[in-house]
């Protein structure tokens, strides 16, 4: 009888087990987070577009420069995207920017996008190779930068802006760099006559220093005289020179010639950039409009003068190297 009664409180025990394990296993399903199949999906569409455009000539295996950051897939404007790096002292988000700092060799670095919905998310992620800056063989000119590290080819490119040549800059010298193919090249405006000097950095600015074929550019007077001692300002509809407020637009064409001559005499001189403009703005402007065959003439040119050259337009990516460094 005992026997009988032990197996019955047995049989009893397993059955409450089993209906307690379903009640729990029907509370927890039911109190789950139910997924939102409309989001998810729009998310795993804008997913499958997404992509990442590069700099021209740079490609996901080859990273050179900055390039943008979509923050949202044009064809589905309302997922969000949020951006993060793997190593951000290599890539770095910037708001509409992926800001690239050169390491020395080839490294490979995870750039995820955070796509968002709603309560839904997903990541995807793309593994860019940021390509190293000693793929360069300097010879001649640039030869002392052979074979340094970091720290070390910074200092030594700095002091060769610094000490390289002499600066000089006469009216018949500026005529005669500026003449590109039998035609005067004028700053802000192109081809056309020769007008003046303009100090791209301006002279009012410049302390002792007055003459400096690379800060020195032939220009239409009335422009120049209008520019006077402005300092630079982005216009994001681009277009030519124009007057905004207190500070002055360059002009598409001409705002990378501006930076690197800018970057350039900041680096010679020492002196302060934001009498002239933002640091930003000028390593954005060199990455928006490339070196030209006109500048690398008049870098040739100023050379056979003053027997100093211009770093920047000769390896536009040493500018990644020394100041995104």
């Amino acid at each position: 009888m005992n026997k009988y009664y032990s197996q019955q409180n047995q049989i009893i025990k397993k059955t409450m087990l089993l209906i307690v394990t379903l009640f729990l296993t029907v509370l927890v399903v039911s109190c789950k987070p139910k997924q939102d199949t409309g989001a998810i999906e729009l998310i795993n569409q804008a997913y499958e577009v997404l992509a990442l455009e590069f700099q021209e000539g740079d490609t996901i295996d080859s990273v050179t420069g900055d390039f943008r950051l979509p923050l949202f897939v044009k064809e589905f404007p309302d997922v969000a995207l949020l951006w993060s790096s793997g190593t951000e002292t290599i890539i770095k988000p910037q708001g509409l920017f992926a800001v690239i700092n050169r390491p020395q060799e080839d490294t490979s670095v995870d750039l995820t996008a955070t796509l968002s919905y709603k309560k839904e998310a997903k990541d995807k992620i793309f593994s860019v190779n940021v390509s190293g800056y000693t793929d360069y063989e300097f010879t001649g000119y640039y030869e002392s930068l052979s074979g340094l590290l970091m720290d070390e080819f910074t200092v030594e490119l700095s002091s060769m802006i610094k000490t390289k040549g002499r600066a000089t800059g006469t009216t018949a010298q500026v005529r005669q760099i500026d003449n590109y193919e039998g035609q005067n090249y004028n700053i802000y405006t192109g081809f056309e006559v020769y007008g003046n000097r303009e100090h791209v950095w301006p002279q009012s600015h410049l302390g002792a220093i007055k003459d400096d074929l690379h800060n020195l550019r032939a220009a239409n007077s009335q422009v120049n005289s209008t520019r006077g001692n402005k300092f630079f300002v982005d216009n994001p509809l681009g277009g030519s020179w124009k007057v905004i407020g207190n500070g002055f637009y360059p002009g598409e064409d001409h705002i990378g010639d501006v930076a690197r001559i800018i970057l350039y005499i900041y680096i010679r001189y020492e002196l302060n950039i934001q009498l002239v403009g933002q640091l930003d703005l000028f390593l954005m402007w060199h990455e928006m409009d490339p070196v030209s065959p006109f500048e690398i003439s008049r870098n040739n040119k100023i050379y056979a003068i003053q027997n100093n050259r211009n770093p920047f337009i000769d390896y536009p990516d040493l500018v990644d190297i020394m100041f995104n460094n």
